[in-house]
């Protein structure tokens, strides 16, 4: 029997670098039923000439007057879809054969999983780029597996919090029923932040070990580091005050503003970084400003709802106590990550 149709969406910008592998590897992948939507966020490269040469089958672009920031783009994307399987796809991803009919066998198998992601390696090393996305009580997301060698040691499907959204399946009508991405994250943390929706909706996240994505690495940021750092760090805050119970909200935000003031004034002591130690003033300003945005969300939140809560999440290990982004940050990796634009 065929399988569903399943539309597959792209967000470019200035893409033109590795578009054309990303497009070939779908020649592969895709059945009749198929299609494949270019949300372009006003590139000024040739992006566009690229994909149009290809003269690629049942294939649509949507170009944008303006970069309207990630999120959106997906909005956008979804909206246009006829499919009601979804495969959002970074234009530097590279589907491994069968990647798609794999990934979608996994999401139709079980009733309660709505989010599937595959297993993605680092095309120029080798090494793992992750099995999927968990989060630490104070909202920094990590993917597991980062930069390890694949030894077997994920070779089974698992529940995890988040599909990085740089190769991510799901129903759309799931998506929309939870309110589709949050436009105001601009860029990072978007997928983090759909898939605690997704888990408090009642519906799974899982890996699939069996569909394989290779990641080129396609960094937007990676001239403007301060960029990386701000929407970092306001998203994360913004997770914190639209998704979080109130009681966690009025720990985890001073703990989280006091981490990032301690680390601006050694960086101040240092003179390495003046921007670093005004990034988290203006993401408070951003926060306060879009206060009533975060009040409405929090009322979305509760509305959808169905079977689990945050302390399940954190039950379930899908949340670590643990504060992995600070050691990361002591450790000077996550930092580091960021400013390389990751």
């Amino acid at each position: 029997m065929e399988r569903p149709g399943v539309s597959v969406i792209i967000v470019t910008y200035n893409s033109a670098k590795y578009i054309e592998k990303c497009l070939n590897s779908l020649r592969i992948n895709l059945s009749p039923r198929d299609e494949i939507i270019i949300v372009d966020n006003n590139s000024s490269d040739n992006t566009i000439e690229t994909i149009l040469r290809m003269e690629f089958p049942r294939l649509r672009v949507l170009k944008l007057r303006k970069n309207v920031g990630f999120p959106l783009a997906c909005n956008i994307g979804a909206l246009e879809a006829r499919n009601n399987i979804l495969l959002f796809i970074n234009p530097d991803i590279i589907l491994g054969e069968d990647c798609i009919n794999k990934l979608v066998d996994a999401l139709i198998e079980y009733s309660d999983v709505g989010e599937v992601q595959p297993k993605i390696y680092n095309a120029y090393t080798g090494l793992l780029d992750g099995v999927g996305g968990f989060m630490d009580i104070l909202g920094h997301g990590f993917h597991l597996g980062e930069g390890e060698p694949d030894l077997g040691q994920y070779n089974e499907r698992i529940n995890i919090l988040y599909a990085t959204f740089a190769c991510a399946m799901i129903y759309r009508k799931l998506f929309f029923r939870i309110g589709g991405m949050d436009s105001l994250y601009f860029l990072y943390n978007e997928d983090l932040d759909l898939a605690l929706r997704i888990w408090l909706h009642g519906y799974r996240a899982i890996y699939v070990p069996e569909a394989i994505a290779y990641h080129i690495g396609q960094h937007s940021t990676r001239r403007k580091p301060y960029v990386s750092l701000y929407f970092g760090r306001r998203n994360r805050l913004l997770t914190i005050a639209a998704t979080y119970p109130w009681p966690l909200v009025l720990v985890t935000i001073p703990v989280l503003g006091a981490i990032y003031i301690a680390g601006s004034i050694f960086s101040r002591i240092r003179g390495k970084d003046q921007v670093d130690s005004f990034t988290f003033i203006k993401a408070l300003i951003s926060l306060w400003k879009k206060r009533g945005h975060i009040l409405n969300k929090r009322l979305l939140v509760k509305s959808i709802a169905r079977k689990n809560s945050l302390y399940d999440l954190i039950k379930m290990k899908l949340i670590t106590t643990k504060l992995v982004g600070l050691i990361l940050y002591i450790r000077g990796v996550y930092r580091m990550k960021l400013f390389k634009g990751r």
